[in-house]
Parts: C-alpha cells; structure tokens; sequence
C-alpha cells in the first residue's frame, strides 16, 4: 500500500463525535508517511463566540440559508443554527463538536501529530462554505 503524502479535511471533522474522529484522525496518521501533512479545517468557535458577543452575527448570512438565517433576529439563534448546523431536518447531519485552535491541537496531538500550526483559508483546500468562519491548521506526522 502505498504511503499518503498530503491528507485533507475540509468542514467534515466537526460533523463526527469525538470518538470517531479520533478514529479518523487515527487512521490518517497510520497511512500516513513520516513527513506528510494533514489539513484541517473546522467552524472556528472561538471567533464565532466572539461575533455572538459583539451581536455581529449577521456576518455570516451569506453562508446560511435565507429562509431561516434571516428569518430571525436573535444572535442566539443565528449562533446555533450555524455552529451546531441545526437546519437539517433529519437530526443527524448538523454538527456534533465544536473546536478552537487548542482543542483541535490537543485532538491531533492525541494521535500523535505533531508541528500543529494555524493556516489561512485556501480555496485550494477548504471548503468555500467556511471561508470567513473557519479555523485551519495543518500537522505533520512525525
């Protein structure tokens, strides 16, 4: 089999429970050659925390769905429905974690990563949906 170079994750990771991305992230890191790279971006709840505070929320409505984003006014609201991705009807494809650089870190890190650093967006590599929401770090395997 042959050894992965450059693994990407675009706003996926934060749609699993802790246990299988730490399954995933595990399994990257075994496929992985010593030297290869992953990147990963995820909803940065750090900043949205902040925009929540700052009742600036509204920054992110291009990003949501009219019909509910601007059907309401509350920052509560708007916070929930784009971090916890609380539109979809069937329960199950929103969001199931939350990160910020430090818990991101320390998730990687449980699986042995290592150089764990914050990137900025790339329209190469993430996904355009996050571009101004979202945290991206990269990592090597060791």
């Amino acid at each position: 089999e042959e050894p992965i170079f450059f693994i990407n994750i675009s706003q996926c990771l934060e749609h699993l429970n802790l246990p299988a991305a730490e399954n995933l992230l595990a399994d990257c890191y075994n496929k992985m050659e010593s030297g290869a790279k992953i990147r990963i971006s995820v909803p940065d709840t750090e900043l949205l925390l902040f925009h929540l505070k700052t009742n600036q929320m509204n920054k992110f409505s291009k990003q949501q769905p009219a019909k509910w984003y601007e059907r309401y006014q509350s920052q509560m609201m708007k916070f929930s429905l784009l971090l916890f991705g609380s539109l979809h009807e069937d329960g199950e494809s929103g969001h199931k974690m939350c990160y910020d650089f430090d818990s991101l870190k320390e998730l990687l890190e449980s699986v042995g990563f290592a150089d764990i650093k914050r990137v900025e967006f790339d329209s190469r590599y993430d996904a355009e949906v996050g571009e101004n929401h979202q945290l991206a770090v990269e990592a090597v395997k060791p």
